[in-house]
């Protein structure tokens, strides 16, 4: 139950800052018809002018603002010079003029910010246990401003007297000009909120997970266009219902079983998460660790340390029954367990375990490992260097994630196999013959004559 409500606490973060970003999205929609992709790229600028300003010792708080003014201005400058004049053109040229002014937003950012993944201040970063639950400031921060947004712009449209012109112009554009309504500059204002709505959004999530790249706009333009889709088109209300659904799904399970103790690599895992949650900015990558063990207090401290707390949960020992629950829910199973001649030769119950529930693995290239995972697994090649490890072991992370197809095939050759070549009949005539080998066959009995379905002789 923990796992469950820990996961929708989760979810439920990154589906605000989803709803607050798509919000911006369906509202043009919503007023013109139009799909503006050039979102996230135009309100870009905006986030990373943040950095700019508070690198430079600008109160964050102020940052936000400038930077949430400056991402309306741009909004408001596209849809002056380049959207307008597209309104009564075909419906494919108002996108194809979205693309391209992504492209030069994209390129402004290259040329100024350059095109290294960059870290951002994280303001809030304490966590705050409840019942076992990690909830960290940022997320009680996020959920209260989508809350507040979501308020704010009700009550806007159906108090304020250009909100109410908004609406009077998204049910009719032609009617609305006969009413006297000034419809360029009513649209003007959807864009600027739009912009505005994007740069707060968007300051929330690299807060959340403290870095941001120049692909960032992109990512967050494709994230509001499914929410938008999701909540129904032109929907301000199925917006935010479809960025929260969207968090909520968007959340993949990273799981680890086993003993924590030195050799064991768990401290791979958590710094893995830290350079797949601060560097690549993937906060929808969750890590649920059930064992424990002697490094298991030095372990968890370093999660704090690393501002991991939202991302990482270790369990402890668990019951069969959450073991179960996790496994059955996890997208991919974790064996770290670095090169050695120890581990190199040995055979990991949690790489078998990971199979049997469907999962597929990642694992350091093993001689054993190989043979116990096949093609059930992705091989990270142990470099030498703990820090090159630890990134590829996280690029390997994530790689798999993102590939669901190969995750289903790897995840099926794995359970083959537990059912099939690694199973006991198969194996049990291979093992009796080595024994045989060693202390001889029992007397009376030719060497080789074991039930191989039983294993007994």
């Amino acid at each position: 139950m923990r796992f469950a409500i820990q996961t929708v606490v989760n979810g439920l973060a990154l589906g605000s800052i989803f709803a607050i970003i798509a919000l911006g999205f369906a509202v043009v929609y919503s007023v013109l018809r139009m799909m503006n992709f050039a979102h996230g790229d135009t309100y870009m600028v905006g986030v990373f002018t943040m950095l700019s300003l508070s690198l430079a010792g600008v109160p964050l708080w102020l940052a936000l603002l400038i930077g949430m003014a400056l991402a309306a201005v741009l909004a408001l400058g596209v849809e002056r010079f380049a959207y307008r004049r597209m309104r009564q053109e075909h419906p494919i040229m108002p996108i194809i003029a979205a693309v391209a002014i992504a492209l030069v937003f994209r390129n402004v950012v290259v040329l100024i910010w350059g095109t290294t993944t960059r870290s951002f201040p994280e303001p809030f970063s304490h966590p705050v246990t409840i019942g076992g639950i990690v909830i960290t400031e940022t997320q009680i921060v996020t959920l209260a401003v989508a809350i507040c947004v979501a308020i704010g712009i009700n009550l806007f449209l159906n108090r304020a007297r250009w909100g109410r012109s908004i609406l009077l112009v998204r049910q009719d554009v032609e009617i609305a000009r006969l009413m006297g309504i000034p419809v360029n500059r009513v649209i003007s204002i959807v864009y600027a909120i739009a912009g505005a709505l994007g740069a707060l959004g968007g300051f929330l999530f690299v807060t959340s997970y403290g870095a941001i790249d120049p692909t960032f706009g992109f990512q967050q333009t494709i994230f509001a266009f499914i929410a938008s889709v999701l909540g129904g088109l032109g929907g301000l209300s199925g917006a935010l219902i479809g960025g929260l659904a969207l968090g909520l799904c968007e959340q993949v399970v990273a799981a680890y079983i086993g003993v924590m103790g030195p050799q064991d690599g768990v401290d791979i895992v958590v710094r893995a998460a830290d350079v797949i949650v601060h560097e690549m900015g993937r906060g929808d990558i969750a890590f649920t660790l059930i064992g424990k063990g002697d490094c298991f207090d030095d372990l968890v401290a370093l999660r704090d340390r690393l501002k991991l707390s939202g991302n990482v949960e270790f369990t402890g020992r668990a019951p069969d029954e959450v073991v179960a629950k996790v496994m059955s829910t996890a997208d991919i199973g974790l064996s770290p367990d670095p090169k050695n001649p120890l581990n190199d030769l040995s055979t990991m119950n949690k790489t078998m375990e990971y199979m049997a529930f469907e999962l597929p693995v990642v694992a350091f290239d093993l001689r054993e490992t190989r043979v116990s995972a096949g093609d059930a697994a992705v091989y990270v090649t142990p470099t030498g260097s703990p820090e090159q490890d630890v990134r590829d072991y996280a690029k390997a992370i994530v790689e798999l994630i993102d590939d669901a197809d190969n995750r289903g095939r790897m995840g099926k050759l794995g359970r083959a196999r537990v059912e099939e070549e690694l199973a006991w009949p198969r194996s049990a005539r291979a093992y009796l013959s080595v024994y045989q080998r060693v202390a001889g066959p029992p007397e009376g009995r030719p060497a080789g004559t074991g039930t191989a379905e039983t294993g007994q002789d």
